[in-house]
């Protein structure tokens, strides 16, 4: 499938399978919303595609924060037009070791990828093509795929497609999985 000229949202797009992800979607001439909490790193990753002929613009946003995610989906799509793609790739690295990690990742991994699509889909309804990609890990898998079944079943016949992909360690691949996916249909 044609999907030059598209936008995408890539949240955890400064590093990592985010920007693997971005990478991908850019070389298929999609324009990159690239959105991370880190600034730094969002605004060098969106320097790095543009640098390979991709068109990219870097949103700080803490997906687990409502406010931030409306900003930034509003902010991407008054830049490049409306987003029909949505690659929710923010995640806690490294390992849960108390309440608190485990609350946080909750917060980023489960409710940021609900935040994400409530505020990317109005955008895919109107333009009755959209794609939305979520890369979990096992620890929250059973949550996003409950997740992504509640949104496919209400949102099935509006031509919006809701993929999941669990993360092993293999994060190329993983971003060419999420990649694959958005072309695929």
């Amino acid at each position: 499938m044609d999907v030059a000229g598209r936008v995408a949202l890539v949240t955890g797009a400064g590093r990592g399978v985010g920007l693997g992800v971005a990478r991908r979607l850019a070389a298929e001439g999609i324009a990159i919303g690239v959105i991370d909490i880190n600034l730094d790193y969002a605004e060098e990753a969106a320097s790095q595609l543009s640098r390979a002929g991709g068109r990219a613009t870097a949103m700080e946003c803490d997906v687990a924060a409502v406010e931030q995610v409306d900003h930034a989906v509003l902010a991407v799509e008054a830049k490049f037009g409306p987003a029909t793609i949505l690659v929710n790739a923010a995640h806690i690295g490294g390992a849960i070791e108390n309440a608190e990690q485990w609350e946080r990742m909750l917060a980023v991994e489960v409710s940021g990828a609900f935040l994400c699509c409530r505020a990317a889909l109005p955008s895919m309804l109107a333009a009755g093509w959209g794609r939305i990609i979520i890369l979990t890990r096992p620890e929250v898998e059973a949550r996003i795929t409950a997740l992504a079944r509640t949104l496919a079943l209400d949102i099935a016949h509006k031509a919006v497609h809701v993929t999941v992909l669990t993360l092993g360690g293999d994060h190329q691949a993983a971003a060419s999985a999420a990649s694959d996916a958005v072309c695929a249909l």
